[in-house]
C-alpha cells in the first residue's frame, strides 16, 4: 500500500543546503546544561560545583547560540521569525502549554502509582480524560477556526488548562476520590483540544512558504522544550518538597519534625523573650502585619496566575 503512494509523493527541499551543526551543538549543550543541573540540584545541592556549572554552562551556551543564530548565514533557527506578533505569542503559548501538561501529568501517574497503589495501566486509564478529549474536541476546534480564527481558541485553551490545573490543586488530597478528579481532568482535556489545533495553522502562516520547515521545526522543538522543562521543574520541586512514602509514613515523619521544630523554637523563644522583651514585642507586631501582606498576596496571586498568560496572548496579537 505505501508503493503506490510513494511514487504519487514528491521530495521536496527547503532553501538552505547546508547544516547549521554549531548551532545544534550549542542548543544541545545548553539544554543538557540547564536540565542536568534543574533534576539533579535537589540530590547534589544548589550551591554545588557541579550544579553551578551545568547550569552556567547551559545559559553561557544558549546565548552564543542566539548570538550564533543572529550572524550565520544559514541559520537552523532564524531568529527574524520572532519579529513576528503571531509566531512569537503561539510559541510562548505553546511553551506554557506544554510546560503545564507535561509536568502535570508526569506527577499525576507518579500520585496514583505511589500514593493511591494502582498499576502504572491502571494509572494510565485514570488519566484518560484528560489526554483522550483532544482526540473528540481538537477536529471540530480546528474546522471553528478556520472560520473565525485560532487565537480565540489558543486563549480559550490556555483558560481551561489553567483552571483545570488549579482545580486539581485545590482538591488534591492523598487519599482523593477519582470521580474528585474527572471534572478537572475533562476540562484541561478540553483546553488542550482547543490549543493543539488551530497553533500549527497560526505558527506557519506567520512565515513564507519557503521558510514553513524551519517554522515547523522550530515549533515542535519549542514544544518539547517546555514538556522536558515542565517535567524537570515540577520533579524537582516535588523532589524538594515531596516524598513517594505512603501518605501515613508521610504524614508521621512531617508531624515528628514538626513538633521537633516546634519544641526548639518555643525553647529559644523564651529565652530570647527574656533577655529582650521590648524587642520581642516589636516583632510579634511585625510578624503579624507580614502575615496579613502574605496572605493577601496569595490570594491575589491565585485569581491572577491564569490571568498573566491571556494578557500575554493578547499582546502578541
Amino acid at each position: 500500500m505505501l508503493l503506490p503512494v510513494s511514487r504519487l509523493l514528491t521530495e521536496s527541499h527547503g532553501p538552505d543546503k547546508a547544516l547549521d551543526l554549531r548551532g545544534l551543538a550549542l542548543a544541545s549543550v545548553g539544554m543538557l546544561g540547564l536540565v542536568w543541573g534543574l533534576v539533579n540540584g535537589n540530590e547534589d545541592g544548589w550551591g554545588s560545583p557541579q550544579i553551578i556549572g551545568s547550569l552556567v554552562t547551559g545559559v553561557a551556551s544558549l546565548a552564543a547560540f542566539v548570538a550564533w543564530e543572529a550572524r550565520s548565514p544559514q541559520p537552523m533557527l532564524p531568529l527574524r521569525f520572532f519579529r513576528d506578533r503571531a509566531f512569537a505569542a503561539a510559541n510562548g503559548a505553546s511553551l506554557a502549554m506544554y510546560f503545564g501538561m507535561f509536568g502535570s501529568i508526569f506527577l499525576l501517574s507518579q500520585f496514583f502509582q505511589t500514593a493511591q497503589g494502582y498499576s502504572p495501566l491502571e494509572a494510565g486509564l485514570r488519566v484518560l480524560p484528560w489526554t483522550a478529549m483532544p482526540m473528540v474536541v481538537a477536529p471540530i476546534a480546528g474546522a471553528l477556526s478556520d472560520r473565525i480564527g485560532g487565537r480565540p481558541f489558543l486563549a480559550g485553551g490556555l483558560a481551561l488548562q489553567a483552571i483545570g490545573l488549579g482545580w486539581i490543586a485545590a482538591v488534591s488530597e492523598a487519599d482523593i476520590g477519582y470521580s474528585s478528579l474527572v471534572g478537572p481532568f475533562i476540562l484541561s482535556g478540553i483546553g488542550m483540544g482547543m490549543f493543539f489545533a488551530p497553533v500549527a495553522n497560526i505558527v506557519l502562516s506567520a512565515v513564507g512558504a519557503r521558510d514553513e520547515g524551519k517554522a515547523s521545526g522550530a515549533s515542535n522543538a519549542i514544544r518539547e522544550v517546555g514538556g522536558v522543562f515542565g517535567v524537570a521543574v515540577l520533579a524537582s520541586i516535588f523532589a524538594r518538597t515531596g516524598g513517594y512514602e505512603s501518605p501515613a509514613v508521610g504524614l508521621q515523619r512531617r508531624t515528628r519534625e514538626r513538633d521537633v521544630g516546634r519544641r526548639g523554637g518555643r525553647r529559644r523563644g523564651r529565652r530570647d523573650r527574656a533577655r529582650h522583651p521590648r524587642q520581642e514585642a516589636g516583632r510579634a507586631g511585625c510578624r503579624a502585619r507580614s502575615g496579613r501582606r502574605l496572605a493577601s498576596a496569595r490570594d491575589v496571586s491565585r485569581g491572577l496566575s491564569p490571568g498573566y498568560v491571556l494578557v500575554g496572548l493578547v499582546r502578541g496579537r
